[in-house]
Parts: C-alpha cells; sequence; structure tokens
C-alpha cells in the first residue's frame, strides 16, 4: 500500500487516519471475501452446489462478517480466516476430499489463530483435544509444529516487551459472576447473537431434527464444543458487549465453526430428505430457513452501512449504562429508523 502512495504515516511520523482506514478497510474486505470463498469449498465437500452457495452467501452477508469483521482489521479478522481453513482442512480429512490435510499445516494455521488474538486458545485446547483422541498418529508433528510457533511468539515477546507473554494475553478479568450475562448475550437486541445472527436458531434446529443422518458426528461435537466455549467466555468477560461496535461482535470469534455447523446441518437434511418423502415439511422448512436469512442479512446490512448504528453507541453511553442494551424500544439495528432516545435519559 505504500508503494501505491497509500500510508499510515507521514515522513515526519505524524498518524495518517484516512490512509490507515484504507488500508484497514481494503484488507478486512479481502480477507472475508477470501474466508467466503473458503466456507464455499468446505461446504461443496458435503453439499451440492446450490447449497453450498446459500451457507457462503448467507456466512458473509447473514452474519457480524458483513457487518464488523469486513468494515475494519480487527483481530479477529485474521481469527475468521484463518478459522476458516482449519475447518476446511478438518472437514477434509474427515470425509477424505482433502489428500494433503497434513498435521504440520494444521498445527501452524491453529497456532497462528492464537498469535493473532488470545481466544484463539479456545481451539488450540480443542483441536488438540481432537488429534490426541482420534488422530493420534499424527498428534508429534501436530504439536510440535505448536510448540515451534509458541517460542517464537514467547521469543518475540520477550525481545519486544519485556515479558514471556504480552498483557494483554494475561488479561484476567473473568468473573464467574458476570455468567447472569449469558441472557443479553444470546437475546439482547442490541447484542444478542440470536437477534443478529437468526439463522443460527434453524442450524441447531437442523442438527437436532437430523441427528439419526448426521454424519462426522465427533467432528459436530468439536464445533459445536467451541461455539458454546466462546459464549461462555464473553459471558465471563466484564465488557462483554464489546464497547462502541455493532452486534455481537466477540463472538465473531465462533464463526468459522458455526458456518461448519450450517454445513454439517444441511448435509444432514438432505441425506434425510433423500430417504423419504418429506415434501410438504422440506418446503416449509426451506421457507423458514430464507425468512430467517434474509431478516440476518438485513439486520448485518445495516450495521455495514448505517452510520447512524454506530452513532448509537455514544448516544446511548453504553459503556456507562450496558443495561440500555436490553431496551427493545431502541435496538441498535433500528438507529436511524426511529427517533433516536434522549441523550441525557436516566
Amino acid at each position: 500500500m505504500n508503494a501505491l502512495g497509500v500510508h499510515c504515516y507521514s515522513p515526519d511520523g505524524h498518524s495518517l487516519p484516512k490512509g490507515e482506514g484504507i488500508i484497514q478497510r481494503l484488507l478486512a474486505a479481502l480477507l472475508m471475501a477470501g474466508f467466503t470463498v473458503v466456507v464455499l469449498n468446505t461446504a461443496a465437500q458435503v453439499l451440492e452446489v446450490g447449497s453450498s452457495l446459500v451457507v457462503a452467501v448467507g456466512t458473509a452477508f447473514g452474519t457480524q462478517i458483513w457487518s464488523t469483521a469486513s468494515r475494519a482489521m480487527w483481530s479477529q479478522t485474521w481469527l475468521i480466516f484463518l478459522g476458516g481453513l482449519v475447518a476446511y482442512y478438518m472437514l477434509g480429512r474427515e470425509t477424505g476430499r482433502v489428500k494433503r490435510a497434513h498435521p504440520i499445516a494444521l498445527g501452524t494455521l491453529v497456532s497462528w489463530m492464537y498469535l493473532v488474538r488470545p481466544t484463539g486458545a479456545i481451539p488450540v485446547l480443542c483441536i488438540t483435544i481432537y488429534f490426541v483422541a482420534f488422530w493420534r498418529r499424527d498428534f508429534i508433528a501436530y504439536s510440535l509444529t505448536g510448540l515451534a510457533w509458541f517460542a517464537g511468539f514467547v521469543t518475540y515477546s520477550w525481545f519486544t516487551f519485556g515479558k514471556l507473554i504480552p498483557d494483554y494475553y494475561l488479561d484476567s478479568r473473568t468473573d464467574f459472576g458476570n455468567l447472569k450475562n449469558l441472557p443479553a448475550i444470546l437475546f439482547s437486541p442490541s447484542r444478542g447473537l440470536f437477534v443478529f445472527v437468526p439463522v443460527i436458531a434453524f442450524v441447531l434446529y437442523l442438527l437436532v431434527r437430523y441427528r439419526e443422518t448426521l454424519k462426522y458426528e465427533r467432528l459436530t461435537a468439536l464445533a459445536l464444543s467451541m461455539v458454546i466455549l466462546q459464549i461462555l467466555m464473553v459471558s465471563l468477560w466484564p465488557v462483554w458487549w464489546g464497547g462502541y461496535s455493532y452486534g455481537p461482535r466477540l463472538l465473531a470469534d465462533a464463526l468459522p465453526w458455526m458456518a461448519l455447523l450450517a454445513i454439517l446441518g444441511f448435509a444432514a437434511r438432505s441425506q434425510a430428505v433423500l430417504n423419504s418423502d418429506r415434501g410438504r415439511t422440506a418446503r416449509v422448512e426451506i421457507a423458514i430457513a430464507l425468512v430467517l436469512l434474509a431478516l440476518g442479512i438485513v439486520i448485518n446490512g445495516r450495521g455495514a452501512w448505517s452510520f447512524a448504528t454506530s452513532d448509537w453507541n455514544p448516544v446511548y453511553d453504553i459503556d456507562r449504562h450496558p443495561d440500555r442494551l436490553s431496551d427493545w424500544s431502541h435496538p441498535q439495528f433500528m438507529a436511524g429508523l426511529i427517533p433516536a432516545p434522549d441523550r441525557n435519559r436516566p
């Protein structure tokens, strides 16, 4: 970007926010476009082309990918992209479609997820357990790769910060008393997962309804475990709403695994439909799925395009009044469409 004349700093060392914004937006958009392609190819391993396109488009536009991760360079943007690659290789190895899902490659991708964001520790833990349980022959190569990357991380941290681990990775403000925020994390009108990504409810329905035709159960359990752990981790965090952002930003870390669950759920449904005559029920399910997906696209589209949804944060002063995140009279996704609240309201 510097070669193209776009800079973050002037020659005399002054910050250039405009140039930095251009770089962030371009890189974030490219990474999330790449993630969408990865989701499409992951789905194509077990789904037909049409279904694969629906899952990829739904993931790209009906989730925080559109409203958050593609708008600026959060550390989550890299985490999501890397997580998508991990999901692709793991499903490919289970199906036999990816012949070169080498443990060193997987170990590198999983390690990088931790290097870009501390919450990458969740996939590190879960996937390591998965290797021990099911891919023991490759565990040594996988674990040595991870240890090598961690050694490099510690070395870098020591020479850069004078500490073995940066402070950002050692923040211990989690509190089990914050579990009371779990309902808001799932259903808050301005931060709730099921509000901003309503189609995830349909994905869970597919996993339960078609559990008998669900293939790759252990991979489903892995993905579901990482989603649940991410939700619980956010609920323990004192600033569970993620500050001035849009929707459930802190749950964007789990998007690669939500997409994988959607792929596996639709694959199970497709198999069940082939084995039985369920025409009317199938049409109803498709209609419900499309309605929920369209709703998610509209909601996340508002976050991507409307400046009013960003201005909503300081108007409500949510960092000092997080209780306002539960106010259905002025949800964030409706900012700019209904009158703004009184800035000084109690």
